[in-house]
């Protein structure tokens, strides 16, 4: 499965660290300048994993398939949006010439937005889902994040209406593969607020 990683922030990277350990063939998206500096180096994961009975420190170099710019003609199975919610109006325009066929995924704790997505995406382009495994910062160009292991902690995703289609269920299986623990919402319009989400640990 080919995954896009729109935006190299903690989510995004670590979520395609850990699709990528599960098999996915993962590219991140960067700007050009970033580009060229990404490839040599790749993105350093400082990772604290709460998932086992113990806790398990990583610190890895990720490398990724670094992208500057997307076409229409892309051969993506997935877009996964994981940049901060602020960005949208830039990206959305963007995102409207060269999502091509694959499926964007919205992957922020956002619920006030399809009125602002439908401007430029048909619903049947996207869906939903909420990264509630993962948090972190950046501290000296390195991601530092924690990967939740409480048991409430989970991936929601969902179409906007709250329906499990064949799309969301594909990405489901590999996000649980990638142990994840990915969820369907009864309603992705009325999805959790920050203050109902478990902490990370």
């Amino acid at each position: 499965m080919k995954i896009l990683i729109y935006g190299a922030g903690v989510v995004g990277c670590s979520y395609g660290w850990q699709l990528s350990k599960a098999g996915c063939d993962v590219a991140v998206l960067v700007r050009k300048e970033q580009k060229e500096l990404v490839q040599k180096d790749g993105i350093r994961i400082i990772c604290s994993d709460f998932r086992e009975k113990a806790r398990k420190d990583t610190d890895i170099i990720f490398k990724p398939t670094v992208i500057d710019e997307l076409s229409s003609n892309n051969d993506f199975e997935y877009i996964i949006v994981s940049t901060n919610k602020l960005q949208l109006s830039t990206i959305l325009p963007s995102l409207s010439k060269s999502a091509g066929k694959a499926n964007v995924v919205f992957f922020q704790n956002n619920w006030d937005v399809f009125t602002e997505i439908d401007k430029y995406l048909k619903p049947e382009q996207y869906f939903f889902a909420f990264p509630f495994m993962v948090g972190g910062g950046k501290e000296d160009k390195s991601i530092h994040c924690a990967i939740s292991g409480l048991k409430y902690s989970n991936t929601p995703l969902g179409e906007k209406d709250g329906r499990t289609t064949p799309r969301v269920e594909k990405l489901s299986i590999i996000l649980d593969k990638a142990n994840l623990k990915p969820v369907g919402k009864s309603s992705v319009s009325c999805p959790l607020k920050p203050s109902d989400s478990a902490p990370l640990c």
